[in-house]
């Protein structure tokens, strides 16, 4: 029984970390009117998909999807594969495919002239057809 309280308060302490991991903003830049609020992951075989979901701070509806580019650690970049806008018109999603060996490097995404951290540098462990969806740069 003495056990209990404790257990419970281990329990609401990884609740709450757990709460944080999930909900806290995606790397934020002050400066940028833009923010990610996710990256979703896709992989196939030998290639990657990086699909980046953006929303306005300002919640500003927006005509057409942002200017943006992936920029990664060795300053090589990528135009987007494909850019749409969400039906509300204050999200828009932008798609770059990668092959699957830069993946691991650090990237950064150019919008509209302000850089937003998307990955940090580390190998990311996908099966060859798994997906996986992040909510934070630390990955």
């Amino acid at each position: 029984m003495r056990f209990v309280p404790l257990s419970l308060a281990l329990l609401a302490l990884c609740s709450a970390w757990s709460a944080w991991q999930w909900l806290r903003p995606y790397d934020p830049n002050n400066d940028s009117p833009w923010q990610i609020d996710s990256v979703t992951v896709k992989r196939d075989h030998q290639f990657a998909w990086f699909e980046i979901e953006l929303s306005r701070k300002d919640d500003a509806p927006i005509a057409h999807p942002p200017l943006t580019r992936l920029v990664s650690d060795q300053q090589t970049a990528l135009p987007p594969a494909d850019a749409r806008l969400s039906a509300d018109s204050h999200h828009a999603q932008v798609r770059f495919w990668l092959d699957w060996p830069v993946t691991a490097q650090g990237w950064m995404l150019d919008v509209e002239n302000f850089s937003l951290r998307v990955k940090s540098p580390a190998e990311i462990s996908l099966d060859p057809t798994q997906q996986r969806r992040y909510r934070h740069s630390q990955w």
